[in-house]
């Protein structure tokens, strides 16, 4: 940014809010998306964006005896690293603290946590979505 004219800044930046709202705030469309295709695959939404204990978990859905956590990834550029390894293990210990919290709010019977991450790519010309059931664990450095 230093190294930029304060104009050419400017300009970045209104480009970036133009892009953003032609996406139409990727984050919530994401999640939406997320919700979409789980609701598709059989889960039961249970939750979006429960907060506890200084973080968030996107999606808390079940399915079965399966209750997934889910962190939603939306990218709207190749240009960065692929939004699932975004995830890190900061990012991990976080979600499983924030899942911790649920189940202890939310005691349910006869259901295994799972940590899921879905990864949504919009772009001008249409979507992708992939979810990675069982992405992490606790316990697999997280």
């Amino acid at each position: 940014r230093s190294a930029l004219d304060p104009r050419e800044v400017e300009a970045l930046r209104e480009r970036y809010w133009i892009r953003q709202a032609a996406l139409g705030r990727p984050g919530r469309r994401g999640e939406q998306i997320a919700a979409n295709h789980l609701r598709k695959a059989g889960y039961e939404i249970l939750c979006r964006n429960f907060r506890a204990v200084g973080g968030e978990i996107d999606l808390i859905a079940k399915r079965r005896d399966v209750l997934a956590l889910v962190e939603v990834k939306t990218a709207t550029s190749s240009r960065f690293a692929p939004p699932e390894d975004w995830v890190t293990p900061d990012k991990q210990r976080q979600v499983i603290r924030v899942a911790e919290a649920y189940l202890h709010r939310n005691p349910l019977q006869d259901v295994t946590p799972r940590f899921d991450v879905v990864v949504i790519r919009l772009s001008e010309d249409g979507q992708s979505l992939r979810h990675i059931e069982g992405a992490f664990r606790k316990g697999d450095g997280a």
